[in-house]
């Protein structure tokens, strides 16, 4: 990949649940599931907590519609916090300039 051309990435459902599948088998605390339809991506993922007072569960879901011009992502939740694309998009790229800085 590189950034001066357009690279397609094209998923299927059965490929997502197949990649939730194995990373199920890697942290048995971590569950996923995608739905593909022509409005875009739905996935939820959901992380079992050890004893915690915060709750049992994390929930993240996250709606990504399809883009000729790169990744958008619609939405964002983090149990009952909600972020826009924009807010997502945001954090994310944040993120990724604090992890890989000199990329």
């Amino acid at each position: 990949m590189n950034a001066k051309s357009a690279t397609v990435l094209s998923v299927s459902e059965k490929d997502l649940d197949s990649a939730f599948a194995l990373m199920n088998r890697a942290v048995r605390r971590l569950k996923g599931d995608a739905t593909v339809t022509r409005r875009g991506l739905d996935a939820a993922i959901t992380l079992s907590l050890p004893q915690d007072p915060l709750g049992k569960y994390v929930n993240v879901r996250i709606g990504v519609p399809p883009s000729t011009d790169g990744l958008e992502i619609s939405r964002v939740s983090v149990g009952a916090i909600k972020l826009t694309g924009a807010q997502a998009t945001t954090v994310l790229r944040h993120g990724l300039n604090l992890t890989y800085p000199h990329v």
